[in-house]
Formats: structure tokens, sequence, C-alpha cells
């Protein structure tokens, strides 16, 4: 009897010890997935906050290359704006300068008239019957046919017939051509600066007395559009120098000036967040940096 009952005792405490263990092992068990867990959120965290720190980081690297670049926008706007204030000053200089309108009123006496045109000129604006009197007599005219912004032969060429026959309409003009364009020359400004230029040539031949021929060069060379002696030549065509029926061949290859045309350009930049980026690269006519 004594024996049956220790066997019953030793059985449930080895019982006992096997629901300790056992519960034990649970209890590692679940503080080990609890620990995988959090480990995983943790980490998880960790990569959402290095993933959110570097986006932040470029956002404000590029958010300071577009306020870098937008700085400098700013400042050409601001140089533009300044120029064109300086560049409104120069033409109302121009357009009130008594020497050019003088010129420009020599233009046509009969249409141009003096009076008139001042007073167009004191009003704000101009209407349309009088935008034609002031586009052909304004002082601001002569500008642009003292240094045209087109390659024209024809103009040329005009000017200096207009030149030679208007205080002489009985001249010998006996031709007018276009002769080649110059290159290698350089005009300097009053400042010192070389002027972007460009020339044409015109080749005139004239044969009248020295008097005439005399007066068609001064007048030429009195022009405000500046007419430079490329070439010349002149022979006498009489044998006797002195005959009052004597005459001069003059031959000369006058150069005139044109500018290229100057206006405001419009441009615009792309920026790229990430410059390996091939579509965004190629917008702007670079290429991909490794």
């Amino acid at each position: 009897m004594g024996s049956g009952i220790k066997s019953k005792a030793g059985s449930s405490s080895t019982s006992s010890s096997k629901g300790v263990a056992i519960g034990k092992r649970a209890k590692i068990s679940s503080a080990q997935k609890n620990m995988l867990v959090a480990v995983g959120a943790t980490s998880m965290l960790l990569g959402v906050t290095i993933v959110g720190v570097i986006y932040l980081t470029k956002k404000i690297s590029f958010n300071s290359v577009i306020v870098s670049e937008n700085d400098a926008v700013i400042k050409d706007l601001k140089t533009t704006q300044d120029n064109l204030v300086r560049l409104s000053t120069a033409v109302s200089d121009l357009a009130s300068n008594e020497k050019l309108e003088s010129v420009a009123l020599e233009r046509d006496k009969v249409k141009c008239d003096a009076e008139t045109l001042k007073k167009i000129m004191s009003e704000d604006g101009y209407n349309l019957d009088n935008i034609e009197m002031v586009r052909t007599c304004s002082a601001l005219r002569v500008v642009a046919d003292t240094l045209p912004s087109t390659e024209n032969h024809d103009a040329s060429n005009s000017s200096i017939n207009w030149l030679v026959i208007r205080d002489d309409h009985s001249i010998k003009l006996e031709g007018i051509s276009n002769a080649s364009s110059y290159g290698g020359f350089s005009i300097a400004s009053s400042d010192g600066q070389a002027l972007n230029l460009k020339a044409l040539g015109t080749s005139i031949s004239i044969k009248d007395s020295a008097t005439k021929v005399n007066r068609a060069i001064s007048s030429i060379e009195s022009s405000i559009r500046n007419f430079d002696i490329e070439s010349a030549n002149i022979s006498w065509s009489g044998y006797d120098r002195g005959a009052d029926n004597s005459e001069i061949e003059f031959g000369a290859t006058y150069r005139s000036y044109y500018s290229d045309k100057v206006g405001l350009q419009k441009n615009s930049k792309v920026i790229c967040a990430d410059k390996t980026s091939k579509k965004c690269v190629s917008k702007t006519g670079g290429s991909t940096s490794k």
C-alpha cells in the first residue's frame, strides 16, 4: 500500500514539472513573437524614416536649386527692365533731337509740316490719319535709314542714286550696281568698343564735268548714312583737260553698313531633380551623369 501511494505521488510531480516547462516554453515563444514583431516594426519605422530623410534632403536640395535659379531669373529680369528704361529714354531723346528731325523734314517738305508734326508728337498716341506722316517724317525714321537692320542692296543703291541726282537731275549717272559684300573691317564706337556691323557694296559710274562730279561726291560724303569709298578711279575722257566740254569719268565702289536685328528673347530652363533621369535630361538637351 505504501508503495502504491509513492508511485502516484511521483507521477503527479512529474506531470507538474512538464506543465511548468510547457508554460515557460509558451511564455518564451510569446516573448519571441513579441520581440520579432517589435524588431520588425522598428525596422520598418527606421526604413520609413531613412527614406523620408532622403526624400526630404533631396526635396530641400531641389528647392534650393529652384530658389537659386529664380534668383538668377529675377536678376535677369531686373537687368532687362533697367535696359528697357534706358532704351526708352534714349528713344525719347532721339525722337526730340532737332538735328535728326531736320533731316526727316527734308525728306518731303510738302508732306512733312514741322508744326503739324510737333503737335502730333505732343499728343498721347497717334491716330490712323497721322501715323503715316509720323512714320515718314519722324526723327526716329532717320535712325533706321542711317543703319538698317536688313541687307537691302536696292535700298542702298536707291539712297546713293538720290544723293547724286537730288541737286542736279541732269547729271550723267551712267550706272549703279551691286558690289560684293565686304568683311575684315572693324568700326569702333565713341567709347572704343567694336560695333557688330555688316557691310554691303554699291558701285557707281558718273561721266560729267568736274564740277558736277565733285558736287555728287560731296553729296554722298555729307549723307547721314555712312558711305565709305572702298575703291575709286578717275579719268579724263577729253584730250584737252582744260576744254569746256571735257568730262571726267568717275567710278567708285562705296561700302554701306547694316546691323542685325535686336529684340527680346524668351528663354526657358528645365531643372532636373534627378540628373540620371533620361526623360528629364533629354528635355534639357544634355546627357545623363553616372
